[in-house]
């Protein structure tokens, strides 16, 4: 099942990227978020230091193109 909220955050980076580049696939798109997942998770990481957890990754919430299901 789609996620509105995921679909709308598609359509908005599409439309940034009709003026920016050509690589419109569903396959830019997903490499790029999962770029900013993993950024994210570093930085959390990083500012938590290695004795407590990170906040959850808002990359990899349920209905997005990072989710990690069990």
């Amino acid at each position: 099942m789609l996620d509105k909220a995921e679909v709308e955050a598609f359509e908005l980076w599409k439309e940034l990227r009709l003026t920016t580049s050509t690589d419109l696939s569903i396959d830019a798109y997903n490499a790029e978020m999962e770029g900013l997942a993993l950024a994210w998770e570093a930085g959390a990481k990083a500012a938590s230091g290695p004795d407590r957890l990170p906040p959850p990754n808002p990359y990899r919430g349920r209905g997005t193109t990072g989710e990690i299901r069990p």
